[in-house]
C-alpha cells in the first residue's frame, strides 16, 4: 500500500475511496455496509492477517471477548492457580458470542431512561437467551436521558 501525502505532510490514508481494482479479499464492497461508508474507515484494516492461524480480522474480531471470558473462567477454576476452584465463577461481559454463556454473563450495556429503551432491552434479553447466553441483564432503570437533570 502506498499512502499519498499532501502539501502539509499529512499522510493521506483514504486511498480505498478511489482504488477501483480492490481484491477479493478486499472488505471495500461488503453487502452491509450503508450508503458508502466503509468499515476499514478509521480503525483496523478488516482484512489483516492473524499469522498464528491465517484469519483475517473480519473473520475474528467477534470471537475476542468470547475468547477471553473462557480464559477468565478457566483461569478462576484452575486448582494450582486460581482463587478457589470449588467457588463458581461469575464475569461479565458486553462483548459475547454465541455459546459465551458457558464462560460468561452478558450485560446488555446502557439504556436510557425511556420506555423505548425498557422495550429494546427486553427484546435483547430473549435474544441473548436465544444465542446460548442465560444470564443476561440491561440497565433496567436506565441513566440519565437527554433532556432530563441529573440527580
Amino acid at each position: 500500500m502506498v499512502a499519498d501525502n499532501d502539501d502539509e505532510g499529512f499522510t493521506n490514508h483514504t486511498w480505498y475511496l478511489s482504488a477501483t481494482n480492490q481484491t477479493d479479499n478486499s472488505t471495500y464492497f461488503l453487502p452491509f455496509i450503508p450508503g458508502k461508508f466503509n468499515l476499514d474507515n478509521m480503525s483496523m484494516s478488516l482484512n489483516a492477517t492473524h499469522p498464528e492461524n491465517n484469519e483475517t480480522e473480519y473473520n475474528v474480531h467477534s470471537l475476542f471477548g468470547h475468547m477471553e471470558s473462557k480464559v477468565t473462567r478457566e483461569f478462576l477454576l484452575n486448582d494450582t492457580m486460581g482463587p478457589n476452584p470449588k467457588n463458581r465463577t461469575f464475569t461479565l461481559s458486553r462483548s459475547t458470542f454465541p455459546g459465551s454463556g458457558v464462560h460468561t454473563q452478558h450485560w446488555l450495556g446502557e439504556n436510557h431512561r425511556t420506555y423505548d429503551d425498557l422495550k429494546y432491552s427486553i427484546a435483547g434479553v430473549m435474544n441473548f437467551n436465544m444465542f446460548g447466553i442465560p444470564m443476561v441483564g440491561p440497565d433496567t432503570c436506565g441513566f440519565m436521558s437527554a433532556g432530563m437533570d441529573h440527580d
